[in-house]
């Protein structure tokens, strides 16, 4: 693992601080690259577009996550964009990985 992060968008009053973006942020930093073609990002929860965004433009190769996210998840649930067809770069996707543990932690 080179890097992890949590939400910290109210912490930070920083609304891109979502946990896939500060994730991001600091793999980057350690690696000192930019590209994190080799990397693969697991979310509890499906992230939105902003962070799917994100993660195609660093070509991080591929997104492991639990839950859907059925407000605005982006890899699938909502919309696609991990895998769109027009688009340049791609996120393999592989979701439901102890869904049913992060759902009962998300509604307990």
């Amino acid at each position: 693992m080179v890097a992890r992060g949590h939400d910290r968008v109210a912490e930070l009053n920083d609304p891109t601080a979502h946990a896939v973006i500060v994730a991001l942020r600091e793999a980057a930093r350690k690696l000192g690259r930019e590209r994190l073609g080799d990397a693969t990002i697991f979310a509890t929860v499906e992230p939105c577009v902003m962070c799917i965004g994100a993660l195609l433009a660093s070509d991080v190769a591929a997104l492991v996550f639990a839950a859907p996210n059925r407000t605005d998840g982006a890899a699938g649930s909502v919309i696609q964009l991990a895998e769109h067809p027009d688009l340049r770069r791609h996120l393999k996707v592989v979701s439901g990985i102890r869904r049913d543990e992060v759902e009962d932690l998300l509604l307990g």
